[in-house]
């Protein structure tokens, strides 16, 4: 089916673009959504303004996850949890922790898909968490793992 994509969606197509995706995909997801439109003659008119609308929505949202990104970066915080005789954590310390946590530092609730760790924490130490906000914005932040008493 082709459409014509009114909105950017991550990983399929950008604003403005004429795509063949599959009937489901469409039907069940884009057009519901309202990211996309069939392509017919009298879309396929508004293309440029449909790009530039987007453009400008991208600097925008570009310019507001830099201002995250730069409230974000460089924090500290420090998780608490029981170790194991062997010095192992009993679980582990994962995106859902650390999230909770920079939530409570920054006053504001963000989203746990911006935490990009690749393992989960499971001992005490000191350790460099990578955010990702999008596939152009990333900082990081400064996780103190520490042995709860």
């Amino acid at each position: 089916m082709r459409v014509l994509f009114l909105k950017d969606v991550q990983g399929v197509a950008l604003a403005g673009e004429v795509k063949e995706v599959k009937t489901g995909f469409a039907r069940n997801y884009l057009l519901p959504k309202e990211f996309a439109t069939l392509a017919t003659p009298e879309d396929l008119k508004r293309i440029e303004t449909i790009k530039k609308a987007a453009q400008e929505l991208r600097v925008a949202e570009f310019k507001d996850l830099q201002a995250v990104a730069s409230s974000i970066e460089g924090i500290e915080v420090t998780i608490k949890a029981k170790v194991s005789p062997s010095g192992e954590y009993y679980g582990t310390i994962g995106p859902s922790q650390i999230t909770e946590e920079i939530s409570r530092v920054l006053g504001k609730e963000i989203e746990r898909k911006i935490i990009d760790l690749e393992q989960p924490i499971k001992e005490p130490g000191s350790y460099e968490i990578p955010i990702r906000l999008n596939q152009e914005v990333k900082t990081s932040i400064h996780l103190l793992a520490e042995v709860e008493e």
